[in-house]
């Protein structure tokens, strides 16, 4: 499929590469560390994976890791600015986004699908 919207198609690989970040910093101190990419595109829409074996998120936590700043990790290294972007990314093109445990093992998933057209 040829992409026409060059913006949405730069997005998808900022959405990307910050959910591949995130994934590896989760997965660091993981014995068997694994990340699963799962890229899926049809004639309605783009749907994203990125699964890893990481640490679950807390229900507690899940409220506000979308949050401008909000970080669990050291601010020194890292501005709490990933998830926020990618959420914003989403939603200006009409997408949905899950924040789930993936199907095969304990970890996270973030499913994200983005429709071609709004």
């Amino acid at each position: 499929m040829a992409c026409k919207n060059t913006r949405r198609f730069t997005s998808t690989f900022e959405l990307t590469g910050n959910l591949l970040d995130n994934a590896l910093d989760a997965v660091k101190m993981n014995g068997s560390p694994r990340i699963d990419l799962v890229l899926m595109c049809n004639r309605l829409g783009l749907e994203l994976k990125v699964s890893n074996n990481g640490s679950p998120i807390p229900q507690n936590v899940r409220q506000n890791i979308f949050t401008a700043g909000y970080t669990t990790k050291s601010i020194k290294q890292h501005s709490g600015l990933g998830l926020y972007i990618i959420k914003q990314i989403i939603d200006r093109y009409d997408g949905q986004l899950q924040l789930r445990e993936p199907e095969d093992y304990t970890g996270v998933e973030f499913m994200i699908y983005i429709p071609w057209k709004r």
